[in-house]
Formats: C-alpha cells, structure tokens, sequence
C-alpha cells in the first residue's frame, strides 16, 4: 500500500469510530478505535486522539480499567492536556472499585494545566 492509500484507510476507520459513537453506538465505537489503534502507521496526533476518545468511550461504557490504561497512555503523549487529566480522575472516582486519592491527584493534575477551565 502506498501512504496515501495508508492515509485514507486510517481517516475512514477514524471516521467511521466518530460516526458510530455520534449515533449512540459506543461499544461498537470504542472496538473500532481499538482496530484503529492497533496499527502500526498512525500518526502521533491521530493516535493521542485516538486513545483520548477510546478512553472517553470506555468510561460511558463503565469500563473503568480501559478507560484508565487508553488515558494514561494519552497522558504520556501529550502530558499538558488537562482534559486527558480530568477524564483519567473521573475513571478513578467512578469505578466503585477506583481510588479517591488517584482521582484527586488526576483532577489537581487538569487544575494545574487548566486553571481557568471552572470544569476542572
């Protein structure tokens, strides 16, 4: 396959994740980022989005633990995003099982980045 082949098989796979997600089908939304992720020639950007989205689209689902691995790993890429920070605390406060304290140092975490955000 040549790249721009390669780039239109990645938009469409990502697209078609966003769709099924915008029309309310989130399992099916989050196994397809997950596809999506797992291949080899993403790009930095389109992966931390990726992984973001996969971990916005777990913790809907109440997938704690996927929700936690998919934004840490957006975390890493991308260390200055308060949003990222906030979404890893609310895995950590909503899972009956999470960690308290996990969940403040994420939510202190995204103040830090984002002190303006009232969200945060």
């Amino acid at each position: 396959m040549d790249a721009s082949t390669t780039l239109t098989l990645v938009e469409a796979a990502w697209e078609a994740a966003r769709s099924a997600a915008e029309r309310g089908r989130k399992a099916d939304a989050l196994a397809q980022t997950e596809r999506l992720l797992a291949r080899p020639d993403l790009s930095p950007a389109v992966t931390q989005s990726a992984l973001r989205f996969a971990g916005e689209l777990a913790l809907e689902l109440g997938r704690y633990a996927t929700a936690r691995r998919e934004l840490r790993a957006a975390a890493q890429m991308d260390p200055e995003c308060a949003r990222t920070r906030f979404l890893l605390g609310r895995a950590w406060e909503e899972d009956p099982d999470g960690c308290d304290r996990r969940a403040a140092i994420s939510f202190r975490s995204a103040v830090k980045r984002d002190e303006a955000n009232a969200l945060y």
